[in-house]
């Protein structure tokens, strides 16, 4: 059976935001980090490399957690609520510069940001298993 497409656009609706938040990290982070703070653009690269890889073991992880909690606001609400906030102080904080700058500061806020970003895109999936029967 195909689902309907109002049903397939709500489905992938929190694509589009997911998106947008991760957008101005690759875009701005790097060269700032490259040509303010001076690290160089192939340590830039490395750590955001190595964040990616990160998500190896973050996206099963959250996957795991967020269909075997029972939080009170349900399943997934809590999770993208907790995600969403994280992923957007973080965004948030690298925006402003409020921090101070170097290596661990750019490492910091690439790992959190893709554990944050990780969890908010796996608790926005939906189990479409039950309207597809």
């Amino acid at each position: 059976m195909k689902l309907p497409r109002i049903v397939l656009a709500g489905i992938s609706a929190p694509a589009l935001p997911i998106a947008g938040l991760g957008l101005p990290i690759v875009v701005y982070l790097p060269p700032f980090f490259a040509d303010t703070v001076g690290i160089g653009l192939g340590t830039v690269g490395l750590v955001f490399m190595l964040a990616r890889f990160w998500d190896v073991f973050t996206d099963p992880f959250f996957g795991i957690v967020a269909d075997r909690s029972r939080p009170p606001l349900g399943r997934r609400r809590f999770w993208l609520i907790v995600s969403a906030q994280s992923a957007g102080s973080l965004t948030w904080n690298d925006a402003h510069k409020s921090v101070p700058q170097g290596f661990w500061t750019l490492s910091f806020l690439c790992f959190a940001f893709r554990l944050a970003s990780s969890c908010l895109t796996h608790s926005s999936r939906v189990s479409v298993s039950g309207t597809t029967r």
